[in-house]
C-alpha cells in the first residue's frame, strides 16, 4: 500500500471520541509540519480561540459561502 504525506487536516470541532481541540493538540504535538484547519457551525469566540491556540492555522464556518 502506498503511503501519502499529509499536509493539511480539515476537521470538525465536534467529533465523537475526541473533540477537534484535543485532536489538533495531538496532531501538532506528534506531526508539527501538518497544518490543521477547523470547520464548525460554532461562532463561540472562546472555542475559536482555543482551537487556534491548539495549533489550527485557520477556522472556517460551515455556514460561510464558498
Amino acid at each position: 500500500m502506498a503511503r501519502q504525506k499529509v499536509n493539511i487536516v480539515l476537521m470538525d470541532i465536534a467529533m465523537p471520541v475526541m473533540d477537534g481541540i484535543q485532536a489538533a493538540k495531538v496532531i501538532k504535538r506528534d506531526y508539527k509540519s501538518i497544518g490543521v484547519i477547523a470547520m464548525s457551525f460554532c461562532l463561540d469566540k472562546p472555542t475559536i480561540h482555543s482551537m487556534l491556540l491548539a495549533g489550527a492555522k485557520g477556522y472556517v464556518l460551515k455556514s460561510d459561502d464558498a
